[in-house]
């Protein structure tokens, strides 16, 4: 079996197609079959760092000595198809009304944050790379788990190094755990009376801004309000489940420089700029 999409390209990616039909492995193993089936002449210390890889991004777990493909990532792959899917069998999910504006549903957080890191990897938004990112919340969104998304975004956010602000509507306690987390990555303020009907980003010169159904701000709002079982695993479920589960959620992206100017002259009034 080959993944759909994979070549066999790498050693990472022949590990994967391995222990998508044979497992669990150990690293013996796994050289043994790279060396006979795939006559790929490769080190252990290749393999091992390619495992090392696959953990990291979490798509391979080891058990014992072993190693097999992770049950969560698994769940996840699922979820992503069938979303997928979904979006690829409905009409209008994605509107373009003119030059200037096009209309975007997502159907989680998880989608949301996916779709934002591929289209600021890609320069989507800011084509003429000024990198500049102005960015204003209702509530901070949770950091991606896969850490290899949570460098891609660094690497981004390295790109537009001072060039980061970011204000934030609500100042719960999860609102304010966040914005420590995140205040590396840039100029940050939580607490600001924005009144925001939308989540509203600047970058270059478009304006995306993101509309979240009213009963998942409350489920925002709930989950980051500071309580005895915030730290508690049953949060952390809560949290998890937030991010994953369906909920409709708009963007609509503007490419407007006039626009784009006057909320980046707003947000930079509250740095003293």
């Amino acid at each position: 079996m080959i993944f759909p999409g994979l070549k066999k390209r790498s050693v990472k990616e022949i590990v994967f197609n391995i222990l998508c039909t044979d497992y669990p492995l150990n690293l013996t193993k796994l050289h043994d079959i790279i060396s006979k089936k795939y006559n790929l002449k490769v080190s252990y210390q290749g393999i091992r760092f390619a495992i090392n890889e696959l953990k990291d991004e979490e798509i391979i777990e080891k058990v014992g000595k072993e190693y097999i493909l992770s049950k969560e990532w698994i769940d996840r792959l699922v979820k992503f198809s069938e979303n997928l899917k979904e979006n690829y069998s409905q009409m209008g999910r994605f509107k373009r009304f003119d030059l200037q504006t096009t209309q975007l549903t997502v159907n989680s957080l998880m989608e949301l944050g996916d779709f934002l890191l591929y289209a600021l990897e890609n320069d989507f938004f800011d084509t003429q790379k000024k990198r500049e990112l102005y960015m204003q919340f209702v509530h901070l969104w949770i950091p991606f788990a896969q850490k290899n998304k949570r460098d891609r975004l660094k690497r981004i956010f390295d790109q537009n190094k001072g060039k980061i602000y970011c204000l934030c509507q609500e100042k719960t306690f999860g609102d304010i755990i966040l914005g420590n987390y995140y205040r590396f990555l840039g100029n940050i303020k939580v607490g600001v009376n924005l009144n925001l009907p939308a989540d509203t980003w600047v970058h270059g010169d478009c304006v995306i801004q993101i509309f979240m159904p009213e009963k998942l701000r409350s489920r925002m709002k709930n989950a980051y309000s500071l309580s005895k079982e915030f730290l508690s695993f049953n949060k952390i479920d809560i949290l998890t489940e937030m991010t994953f589960e369906k909920h409709p959620i708009e963007i609509v992206i503007t490419r407007n420089p006039s626009v784009a100017k006057k909320i980046k002259e707003k947000v930079l009034k509250y740095f003293g700029k």
